[in-house]
């Protein structure tokens, strides 16, 4: 039933992802290429975007997918009609719920919109390939693109023949959701099933777990306590960081309260040094800049030289621990992209990378690793910048994300999947400073129908590095920066 939904998504959609899988042989084509993604992107459209400019885009979708619909079930209007109130109510209700609600119900959500679509068509959601007919309608044949200078992501000597080909790697950037299902403990141990399984699956040799970087009072919010005994169960696949669900948030609430006292800073250094203790390779996830993307989604956004992450960089440094930073690179005062410009997100986005190099130079011997590097959102992660912050300060460390809902221009590799030439220079100019960070969450298996889309990506990254130079990046470098055993 999926190909169904393929052909029938908006056409800036259609044609942005064909083109990213352009070039793709055979009897799946590009129109039948990673369908699944192709659905994420309607949902994450939904969520993604303000207000203003969802109107605009689902009434776009909305009237495309009705259009083509009678194109195939012009007997029955009244059907169509259900099937479109029924897909709208479906994003709406994806626009709604809250981050932890979306990741666990997302899987139902493409279920319910690829039923509506079905029902629409005059098909059932259970039959077969039924998208030939549609595609011919498009001008699309199976095994063709649109675009004809795309370029088999092979013929770039990318080696992705199968999910775990090429060399294994370490992920230091991994989040489990297991309460989000409702199950209390057991859906943490299950979400721990999840990742082992995909770990297995994707050649993942070993998976830092980390809290997400909750702000001061949030639902659900939890720190390296829920993380300790899974890490326990399975040293030897599992490392956690802590601090996203306490030093994070005391940093938060110093910069609203504007109080970064000898109190505060005692109970900070006390909380640190305890996450730590409790076997903790480092502090993480901390925010200096993280964007809201939708209403339930946090903003959040201190100052990277605030006298408490100059604390814990001081902190981090006494006991050979690296810090993991989550900062939306901002070169100067700016507005908000136009696709964060609704609540909570500021209005305005403020310079932070002179008080990133103040935080950088405070501690030389403190290990700062600046997350989801090629996932940007201003337009100011360049490979520029990180080559100038890379060559100035030997203690800064990037680990690798790639998503497709970052901006084009900042990812890694293109739209045929070709690693970028000014990457693979920045990579060998500081081939021990990168390491690979997915940022992946995992689901209990009740929940989780999420495809390792990103890992995939990173798989693909790795195989097109030198031999030498993906062994670095891929469990080298982790190793030594996390003080791995």
């Amino acid at each position: 039933m999926i190909a169904v939904i393929v052909v029938l998504l908006l056409p800036g959609i259609t044609s942005r992802v064909a083109h990213a899988q352009g070039g793709q042989g055979g009897a799946m084509g590009s129109t039948q290429a990673d369908p699944q993604q192709k659905m994420n992107q309607m949902l994450d459209m939904a969520r993604g975007s303000s207000q203003q400019r969802w109107a605009q885009q689902e009434k776009r979708m909305l009237e495309n997918i009705e259009n083509r619909m009678k194109q195939q079930n012009t007997q029955n209007t009244a059907a169509i009609s259900e099937a479109i109130a029924e897909v709208k109510n479906t994003l709406e209700k994806a626009r709604k719920l809250s981050e932890n609600d979306f990741a666990t119900q997302k899987a139902a959500l493409q279920q319910k919109m690829a039923q509506s679509m079905a029902k629409g068509m005059g098909r059932s959601a259970g039959g077969g390939d039924q998208g030939d007919s549609i595609r011919k309608n498009d001008g699309m044949r199976s095994g063709k693109s649109d675009d004809s200078n795309s370029v088999d992501p092979k013929s770039a000597g990318s080696k992705q023949a199968s999910d775990s080909s090429g060399v294994n790697y370490i992920d230091v950037h991994v989040h489990l959701m297991g309460r989000s299902a409702g199950s209390g403990g057991s859906g943490d141990e299950g979400a721990a099933e999840a990742a082992l399984t995909a770990m297995d699956k994707g050649g993942i040799q070993k998976s830092l777990l980390m809290p997400q970087p909750f702000p001061p009072d949030h639902h659900g919010s939890y720190d390296y306590e829920k993380l300790v005994s899974i890490a326990r169960k399975a040293p030897t696949r599992f490392g956690f960081l802590g601090g996203g669900g306490t030093l994070n948030p005391m940093i938060q609430e110093s910069v609203r309260k504007g109080n970064d006292g000898l109190d505060v800073r005692r109970k900070f250094e006390e909380k640190a040094d305890e996450i730590l203790r409790n076997g903790a390779a480092g502090f993480g996830e901390m925010t200096a800049e993280h964007l809201s993307f939708n209403s339930h989604h946090p903003y959040e956004s201190a100052p990277p030289d605030h006298p408490l992450f100059l604390l814990l960089a001081d902190i981090a440094a006494r006991n050979d621990a690296p810090i993991d930073l989550h900062m939306e690179a901002v070169q100067h005062d700016m507005p908000i992209p136009e696709k964060f410009n609704s609540p909570p997100n500021s209005k305005t986005l403020r310079e932070n990378i002179e008080g990133f190099e103040r935080l950088l130079s405070h501690n030389p011997k403190a290990r700062i690793v600046w997350a989801h590097i090629g996932w940007d959102n201003t337009g100011f992660g360049t490979v520029e910048l990180y080559r100038h912050l890379l060559g100035k300060h030997p203690n800064l460390y990037m680990s690798v994300k790639i998503d497709s809902m970052s901006l084009s221009q900042s990812r890694p590799l293109d739209e045929n999947d070709r690693l970028k030439p000014e990457w693979l220079d920045l990579v060998r100019s500081f081939p021990d400073r990168f390491v690979i960070g997915s940022d992946e969450i995992y689901l209990p298996p009740q929940a989780n129908s999420r495809k390792l889309d990103r890992s995939r990506s990173l798989r693909i990254f790795l195989n097109q590095l030198p031999e030498d130079l993906a062994r670095k990046v891929a469990t080298e470098n982790a190793a030594r920066i996390y003080r791995l055993k």
